[in-house]
């Protein structure tokens, strides 16, 4: 076995509380397990409230301050067996080196290019300068983390503890939550973050500590999960390492700053395109991508030069083999096709999870989705392009200028810092495509239910199955904002509790809810609007079956269905040519017209795209108990209803997992 290689790099800026030390995992070290999970927790909803769960240092400490209020935040005394804390969390895993790893967030409003960029981009050193948020050029206001977009790193090691103190600092009294995608929270519900599915909002001024266990190693990232601000700038990647990788033979080095985050991008807020889209004739596509914040986009002049603002530059040594972990931040329909020029690349993760080596060419991206894959530098000493395309009828420009597509730069070590020669708009050869939806057509593709994952699938006997139509429904409606139709999922717009569920849901009118196996025959929601707040319910250990289906064959638009508290399996995809009732799909399911997979090592993930006129089965084991948001990851759609709830174990399973005295929020009906 080859041993990986250590290699320091420049301090990568956009965390100024890490170490920033770009390392790669030594393949000869070995998981360590984590030891005690204390939890703080400070969140006032209506009322201020002071919380203890249990402190984490080796020595009992005085009560700290809240930066936002004068609540003491006062913890019990500490756990001696608790892992050391540290800000500073990017570093070799080791067996013995379990740490809890502290982050404090201030969110606020800020605005790009503004005074912190100096004389950006006519002096590009400007441009890289603390609190400098240059983006493609374009001025407009921003929601950010620490002023900084993407929002600062997370990279730690599996099992450690991450704790986040986040301080709302929006002035305009609006709340806020976070989510972190794809993290499991197995054991740690109360830590999700979809607004009144899991938590109150914070409110502005006040503080609230998440606190949850890296229990699995992969790309994720974290969002806002409340309204659509993380359009604006609220999200950013989270890396967790393992002390050893399934894959790291085939790469020298796995480098903190060579994440890729990748969106879609506005020039307006997206509360503004909200509003626009649904009452003026707006269109929900994007304007410009962005890849790690930053883009090339309208030309700066002064009376002597002409610039723009810098692309993101990737660094890589010849011969040397990188680990490249991309994530996508898209809140639109707008699917991207990555690749990079001259060279070929090869799959080994999707979603947080290992799969065997996929070579391929180009990989297609939606939203929610991340993806690892091996970049071998084996070409001439130069700079190439790294691709980022718009693909669809939703990702066309609307000013008549090429396709939408962003560019990064591949900078060899040694190569000229000046741009790559091949044309910036050149058509390139999408060769064999990674991941393309269903109805998305190449000569050569790899699709999701080809591949096979590490890690084996044994489904128990019994299965529950529930068939669930996934699309935008035309409805009989006076209300001109739905003029377009309106996405749901079982023809059912989401309706969101005053309260969260997963603490205060027998406190919500029981008319809110309706079973998910009852809604679907409901034949009148074939004309009018229907809502509630769906649920499927899971008995801990039942395994659930998910059949999605759309048949309307009408677009290439796809659907990227995100489920919060568990990663599934991917068991079958496939084409349907037609609209079908959902009796129609159980008995052709029945009949076994449906294509399926019969290995043991199917797929895992936690984000898959439902397309038009096509089908996705997936299938988990509810063994973590809690109520599991699950929804499109479409903004506006998630927004509009396209959601419902997985809800895992009865209250008694899930009571001693929600730390005392949570915060609660109050409905005033």
């Amino acid at each position: 076995m080859q041993e990986t290689k250590f290699q320091p790099e420049a301090v990568d800026t956009d965390e100024p509380t890490s170490s920033n030390r770009q390392i790669v995992c030594s393949s000869k070290r070995k998981v360590a397990v984590a030891a005690v999970i204390s939890f703080v927790l400070v969140a006032v909803i209506i009322l201020t409230v002071t919380l203890s769960f249990g402190g984490s240092n080796e020595e009992a400490t005085e009560p700290t301050k809240s930066p936002l209020t004068n609540t003491t935040i006062a913890d019990q005394a500490p756990n001696p067996d608790s892992p050391p804390v540290s800000t500073s969390c990017d570093r070799i895993c080791t067996h013995e080196d379990i740490k809890t790893c502290v982050f404090t967030w201030n969110v606020s409003y800020y605005y790009s290019l503004t005074r912190p960029c100096g004389n950006c981009p006519f002096d590009i050193a400007d441009c890289y300068q603390n609190e400098c948020i240059p983006l493609n050029g374009l001025k407009r206001p921003l929601v950010t983390v620490n002023r900084q977009v993407p929002g600062p790193k997370i990279v730690v090691c599996k099992n450690d503890i991450i704790q986040v103190t986040v301080n709302n600092y929006l002035d305009d009294m609006t709340g806020i939550t976070f989510h972190w995608h794809g993290i499991d929270q197995l054991g740690t519900p109360a830590m999700d973050g979809p607004s009144m599915i899991t938590q109150c909002p914070i409110p502005f001024g006040l503080s609230f500590v998440y606190k949850f266990k890296a229990d699995h190693s992969g790309t994720y990232f974290w969002h806002s999960h409340i309204g659509s601000n993380r359009a604006d700038g609220l999200a950013g990647p989270i890396v967790v390492r393992e002390v050893s990788d399934p894959h790291e033979d085939y790469y020298d080095f796995d480098l903190t700053n060579h994440t890729l985050m990748i969106q879609d991008w506005m020039n307006i807020t997206q509360n503004a395109n909200y509003v626009k889209y649904l009452y003026s004739g707006g269109k929900n596509q994007p304007d410009f991508i962005l890849i790690n914040g930053r883009g090339k986009g309208p030309a700066f002049q002064n009376s002597s030069e002409i610039a723009y603002t810098p692309r993101e530059v990737i660094t890589v040594e010849k011969g040397k083999r990188y680990r490249i972990r991309l994530m996508s931040n898209a809140f639109t329909g707008c699917p991207m096709k990555v690749s990079v020029d001259n060279h070929s690349l090869a799959a080994i993760s999707m979603d947080g999870f290992p799969i065997n080596l996929v070579p391929f060419d180009s990989l297609i991206t939606n939203a929610g989705e991340r993806f690892d894959f091996i970049l071998n530098a084996n070409q001439t000493v130069d700079n190439y392009w790294l691709r980022v395309e718009g693909i669809g009828d939703n990702c066309k420009r609307t000013d008549r200028r090429p396709g939408l597509q962003e560019l990064a730069i591949l900078r060899y070590i040694g190569a000229p810092d000046t741009d790559p020669k091949a044309f910036e708009n050149s058509t390139i050869d999408a060769g064999v495509v990674f991941n393309p939806s269903a109805r998305q057509i190449y000569d050569k593709s790899i699709r999701i239910v080809n591949l096979t994952s590490l890690i084996s699938f044994k489904a128990n006997e019994r299965v529950s199955t529930y068939y669930l139509s996934v699309g935008v429904s035309k409805l009989k409606t006076d209300d001109h904002a739905l003029r377009d139709g309106l996405p749901q999922i079982n023809r059912i717009s989401f309706d969101y509790p005053p309260v969260p569920l997963l603490t205060q849901h027998n406190e919500v009118n029981q008319s809110l809810f309706c079973d998910a196996r009852e809604a679907t025959k409901w034949s009148h929601c074939e004309e009018q609007r229907c809502s509630c707040a769906q649920i499927i319910t899971a008995e801990l250990g039942e395994t659930i079956e998910l059949f999605f289906y759309n048949g309307i064959v009408d677009s290439t638009a796809c659907h990227p269905l995100h489920l919060h508290g568990i990663s599934y399996r991917v068991v079958g995809s496939g084409l349907m040519d037609k609209e079908y009732t959902p009796e129609e799909v159980e008995e052709m399911d029945k009949e076994g017209r449906f294509f399926r997979l019969s290995t043991q090592f199917p797929p895992v993930k936690d984000t898959v795209c439902v397309s038009h006129g096509s089908y996705m089965i997936i299938q988990f084991v509810a063994n973590n108990p809690g109520w599991w948001f699950l929804h499109c990851h479409l903004d506006f759609h998630a927004l509009l209803g396209m959601a419902m709830v997985v809800r895992i174990g009865t209250d008694e399973d899930i009571k001693g997992l929600i730390p005392p005295d949570f915060p609660r929020c109050q409905n005033f009906n």
